[in-house]
């Protein structure tokens, strides 16, 4: 999945800057992150911040989706069992607690 960072008002040449973006273009996050690390480059400290900072921003958006999409399952799942019976209270409190359940494993695994 291709994403875009964008770092500001950084006051180095852009041609400088580029040439060390041409170089991690197309790695995955580890590699790239570990070659920025170790780069002589003062363009590569700018850069490895700014994807660091993109990565974290993704993980956060990446469990807000997680948590919408069990939300949405819920829903559909209370809808069907509303329309079967009535008396489906102790249902959905097993359903909810069950979505609980998931979403911290899937918190603290990540």
């Amino acid at each position: 999945m291709e994403s875009k960072a964008i770092a500001r008002y950084i006051h180095q040449s852009p041609f400088k800057v580029r040439k060390t973006l041409d170089s991690v273009r197309g790695m995955n996050v580890e590699d790239a992150l570990n070659y920025l690390h170790f780069s002589t480059e003062k363009a590569s400290k700018i850069i490895e911040k700014t994807i660091k900072n993109l990565e974290e921003n993704y993980s956060v958006r990446d469990k807000q989706d997680l948590l919408a999409m069990c939300c949405i399952q819920f829903a559909a799942k209370n809808l069907q069992n509303n329309s079967k019976s009535n008396d489906s209270e102790s249902e959905v409190e097993k359903i909810i607690l069950k979505i609980i359940d998931d979403i911290d494993k899937s918190i603290l695994t990540s």
